[in-house]
């Protein structure tokens, strides 16, 4: 019931669609950003399966870090439900067996070190990459599936500093 604003022939035309019908943004379009595109399907399948029991209407967005949000905006970007809509979506897209084979493929047998919240060796990031890529999602989605799924083992952030950087070790004179 609610029209989206969508471009037809360089006009902006209010279009409803039909319930159930999901509208993919033409950037999610382009093959740069297929895994994206996958979760944001896999993402609006859940809410077709979730909307059979708690039935509410809800627009999926990406979060833009240069945008400047309201507090209501914000809000909904950030509220329970999508977050439990993105945890179905994911494991949709990702099931825990394709992920740990996957995992085991890359070679991933004890999880991966993170350092802090969200720090990666350049090593890992780009092994995390090439499994998500494998996987068909995002380098973030599947980086959130890792975490969800306990395959990331955290570190304290003073052993990057020490160990990956060299900086600061016991016996050095500053």
């Amino acid at each position: 019931i609610t029209p989206l604003l969508v471009y037809e022939r360089q006009k902006i035309v209010p279009t409803v669609y039909d319930k159930g019908t999901i509208v993919i943004e033409k950037f999610l379009r382009k093959e740069t950003e297929s895994g994206r595109r996958r979760f944001t399907i896999s993402h609006e399948s859940a809410h077709f399966v979730m909307d059979r029991t708690v039935p509410q209407a809800n627009f999926h967005r990406e979060y833009d870090s240069e945008r400047i949000y309201t507090a209501t905006e914000l809000k909904a970007l950030f509220n329970f439900k999508e977050t439990q809509i993105d945890r179905m979506g994911a494991a949709l897209l990702m099931p825990r067996f394709m992920v740990r084979n996957v995992a085991e493929t890359f070679g991933v047998l004890n999880g991966i070190p993170i350092y802090g919240d969200s720090i990666l060796r350049a090593a890992d990031h780009l092994l995390i990459q090439g499994m998500a890529s494998a996987m068909g999602a995002s380098f973030s989605a599947f980086l959130i599936r890792l975490r969800e799924l306990g395959l990331l083992q955290r570190h304290d952030i003073s052993e990057y500093i020490t160990e990956e950087m060299g900086l600061g070790k016991a016996g050095d004179v500053q």
